[in-house]
């Protein structure tokens, strides 16, 4: 992660209101938009350490779902019928005996 290692958000409502751009939004809007502004930087940091453990873990299971998925979007895309894979999929069988 560049930048900022931890990015944080403080919420003081007595500075902050002096210091905010927004002066016509009311007290609570802009505390929503700070706690959104800590969610998305918290989930920014979850999301980059999760993705990397999950790249470099094998996922066998998760791995088959997603191609099967792939193939039965593809199949239903191009209207492919089980008899249009039967010579493919003999050779294949007939290749692992």
């Amino acid at each position: 992660m560049s930048g900022n290692e931890n990015p944080s958000v403080v919420i003081n409502s007595n500075l902050s209101s002096k210091l905010r751009i927004m002066e016509s939004t009311d007290n609570v809007t802009f505390l929503l938009l700070y706690l959104y502004g800590y969610l998305i930087l918290k989930l920014k940091q979850l999301y980059l350490n999760e993705s990397d453990s999950f790249i470099k873990e094998e996922n066998p299971k998760f791995s088959k779902k997603i191609g099967i998925d792939v193939i039965k979007s593809i199949v239903e895309k191009n209207n492919i019928l089980l008899k249009d894979l039967e010579s493919f999929l003999l050779e294949d069988s007939l290749e692992q005996a």
